[in-house]
């Protein structure tokens, strides 16, 4: 009867061996896939397989991607390891480009997978005094640190709350006396569509925030991770690891001390102290000394308490100690931060052999209403009242030594032209820049290329009320 159907499928003249192949093997299992919602079935409708050996036999694929944003600055993050899993299938591995996007093409359907994200990145990145001064307003309640990525940011031990211990350990990251967080990564990636009921609380769903699961893959997955940085409090982490200048306008923190000269063999104690200290909540810097014309024997605390490793370290070998302090409350003009006691190498004066650089930190201070400025060095020629002010003075360029762009800030009694001029050690011009500048606080920019070479150089500001020169290193 079949065979002599003349509509039976196999008899139509109109059909390909291929189109009749295809039809001669379709089973219930095709009928009901094509006409239903059902995603994930056995072959053999009769017979019961697990869920494991249907997945295996599945030919079907989807991909999984999305978009790795940074929470701080909210750019996309790139250079962001992912690491991609299923149970009975080897791990993907895939990396964010530098859009922050990723991608995991012809991934097996009907199969959960959890996404793992992980990012090499220096500990210190991020992290500054300004959120030294954030952590230690929040432990004493003013004020609270607004957002949940905030909060677990803080927590960098990793405890499920934020302490004491927390800034401890932020403090020895920043100057260097810790590598990093105990138990913790540089890095923690959430769940960018994830909403905390608490947002005050987040601790008690971290772990919830932190599953990047794709539920059985149907087709294709989008969604967005979201990294955030530990310890980076006030949104400054920089994404592509590059460190740039920065050119800050407000009235900066006076370091000053009193020059001297002295012959081997001499103590020389140099004190810290700043005459405008009061409108500031907290600072830090890298204080450098000749290693050729001193030898640091003791740091003594002043006004202000200091805890070796807490507050400072001393790398002996560099000729460096790094210094990160904030307090509570207003402290008084002209308080004295620390002492520095050396003994005389050879003989010296201190104006050649000090001054304050981003070796190991970079200069940075904190207004009370949590402005970001520069740490400038003043080093006096006389024993005049520290609250008389100079009529002209040069601060120095930040960074020092510096391989991109540095920025050199001075103040002026008035405003005026001003003059600066770059020299080599032989005397060569290499740079002369004229300008009007207005009264009080100024900078201006040098790039390394408009120098042309690299190495120690002079450079001198010259206006009408007096002429300052300080030395600058160019580094390849």
């Amino acid at each position: 009867m079949r065979d002599g159907d003349r509509f039976y499928f196999e008899n139509d003249p109109d059909l390909t061996a291929e189109e009749k192949a295809m039809i001669k093997a379709t089973r219930i299992y095709d009928v009901v896939m094509r006409n239903s919602n059902i995603s994930i079935l056995q072959k053999n409708l009769f017979v019961m397989e697990s869920h494991y050996d249907m997945c295996k036999a599945t030919e079907e694929t989807a991909s999984i991607s999305g978009t790795v944003i940074a929470d701080a600055t909210g750019t996309a993050l790139p250079e962001v390891e992912l690491s991609l899993s299923s149970s009975f299938l080897e791990d993907v591995l895939a990396a964010a480009d530098e859009n922050g996007e990723f991608n995991f093409d012809q991934q097996q359907t009907c199969r959960g997978y959890h996404l793992v994200g992980n990012k090499e990145d220096a500990f210190k990145n991020g992290l500054s005094v300004a959120d030294l001064i954030l952590m230690r307003r929040h432990l004493t309640g003013d004020p609270l640190l607004a957002s949940p990525y905030q909060l677990l940011a803080a927590d960098v031990n990793n405890t499920g709350d934020i302490s004491i211990a927390d800034l401890l350990s932020m403090r020895k990251v920043l100057i260097g006396a810790e590598e990093g967080y105990a138990g913790s990564a540089p890095w923690l990636f959430l769940n960018n569509s994830f909403v905390f009921s608490d947002p005050q609380n987040p601790f008690a769903e971290k772990e919830d925030a932190q599953e990047l699961i794709v539920k059985p893959l149907e087709v294709d997955h989008v969604f967005d991770v979201r990294g955030v940085k530990l310890g980076d409090l006030n949104g400054t982490v920089k994404v592509n690891g590059l460190i740039e200048s920065e050119i800050r306008n407000n009235e900066p923190l006076v370091m000053e001390v009193l020059d001297r000269h002295w012959d081997a063999g001499e103590t020389v104690e140099v004190t810290l102290q700043s005459p405008n200290i009061q409108d500031f909540a907290g600072f830090q810097f890298t204080f450098q000394y000749d290693l050729d014309v001193l030898t640091l024997t003791e740091i003594r605390t002043e006004d202000i308490e200091l805890v070796d490793g807490v507050n400072y370290v001393h790398v002996p070998a560099k000729g460096s100690v790094a210094l990160a302090m904030d307090w509570n409350g207003v402290l008084n003009a002209n308080t004295k931060a620390m002492t520095l006691v050396f003994k005389a190498v050879r003989k010296g004066e201190l104006n050649n052999v000090i001054h304050l650089n981003g070796g190991l930190i970079v200069p940075e201070a904190v207004s009370q209403d949590l402005d970001i400025t520069n740490v400038m060095l003043r080093i006096r020629k006389d024993n005049v009242n520290n609250e008389t002010k100079e009529p002209f003075v040069l601060f120095g360029n930040q960074p020092n030594p510096f391989t991109g762009e540095t920025v050199i800030s001075f103040d002026l009694p008035e405003g005026g032209d001003v003059m600066l001029t770059v020299y080599d050690l032989s005397g060569r011009k290499l740079l002369e820049r004229n300008g009007y500048y207005f009264k009080g606080y100024n900078q201006l920019s040098i790039n390394r290329t408009e120098l042309g070479a690299t190495g120690l150089m002079i450079y001198q500001v010259s206006s009408a009320h007096g002429t300052a020169t300080q030395r600058m290193i160019v580094k390849e």
